[in-house]
């Protein structure tokens, strides 16, 4: 992987064209680092101070993303998949677009349970519990998210070897 020297890159472009593996490193680098940047400019700047849970959030975050890039290469059949790059993209690209109307019914019935909670057992005050439900909320969308990818991908890779 070249982080630097582009001559080298575009040598090994034209002579070879990169791996499967080599494909899978630049995507995975490419994911991690915008999310990286996608969290730090929701964290940076903030009018409230930065706590544990905003890390925890991040490193969830991170995890998941980097989690669900290898195990989408894994189930491309790894170093000896194909089209690595084309199939992640192309499907990731359509499942986020299913998976965004999704969260507002999630929103709404999270909301709904929490009112449930304030009235159940006389809570006057919900808005961390509200922030916390979301945050976990958010995470198991993003985890549902790429099993879905994942589950795409390996169809497509059986299908192309069958």
């Amino acid at each position: 992987m070249y982080f630097w020297n582009i001559k080298k890159l575009k040598e090994e472009l034209i002579r070879d064209g990169l791996s499967q593996r080599s494909m899978f490193m630049y995507i995975l680098v490419s994911v991690l680092l915008a999310q990286l940047f996608l969290a730090i400019a929701f964290l940076f700047p903030s009018k409230d101070a930065i706590n544990a849970i905003d890390y925890i959030k991040l490193l969830i975050d991170l995890s998941v993303v980097g989690a669900g890039t290898y195990l989408s290469f894994y189930a491309n059949g790894a170093g000896s998949g194909v089209q690595f790059a084309e199939r992640y993209f192309s499907i990731s690209f359509v499942v986020g677009l299913r998976f965004i109307p999704l969260l507002i019914p999630l929103a709404l019935l999270t909301g709904f349970a929490v009112g449930i909670v304030k009235i159940a057992f006389g809570i006057t005050s919900v808005s961390s519990g509200i922030h916390y439900a979301t945050l976990a909320l958010v995470r198991v969308w993003l985890v549902v998210m790429y099993w879905r990818i994942v589950t795409h991908i390996n169809d497509v890779a059986k299908a192309a070897h069958a």
